[in-house]
């Protein structure tokens, strides 16, 4: 499966985000927020977590940079049909099967390896089958 163009004109692009949101009442914006930001800041992931899967995966991988550029784009996906393109197309570039972990959290690494080769499975094949769900 193909992505399709990723540009749009910039004026247009802009128009419709603008006419979508309307203008913003920030005062709003700050309370609603508030509450998420310090529930965040009060109960932060554990440190290894990250540690262990940026150690498993480092971004001089493939698997490490499918990663990184799906974190990154993910954010920035308008709608759920471009997203799992992007995601079979980055998954599909790494080969998360093969992963043989020594360390402390090797068992985290296992099976976040797992979870990514079984969530391969059910997204769009780049011949543009339509994975596991589809059939």
């Amino acid at each position: 499966m193909r992505l399709p163009y990723p540009y749009r004109p910039e004026a247009e692009a802009i128009a419709a985000a603008l006419a979508r949101v309307g203008p913003l009442d920030w005062p709003a914006v700050i309370e609603r927020a508030t509450p998420w930001v310090m529930g965040v800041r009060a109960n932060p992931a554990p440190f290894w977590a990250m540690e262990s899967l940026l150690r498993e995966y480092p971004i001089s991988s493939a698997e490490g940079l499918a990663l990184m550029r799906l974190a990154e784009a993910l954010l920035r996906v308008p709608d759920a049909q471009t997203a799992i393109a992007l995601t079979a197309d980055q998954l599909g570039r790494a080969d998360f099967e093969g992963v043989d972990s020594d360390g402390p959290h090797r068992m985290l690494a296992s099976l976040s390896a797992s979870a990514i080769s079984l969530s391969k499975k059910f997204l769009p094949e780049a011949e543009g089958e339509g994975g596991l769900l589809q059939r």
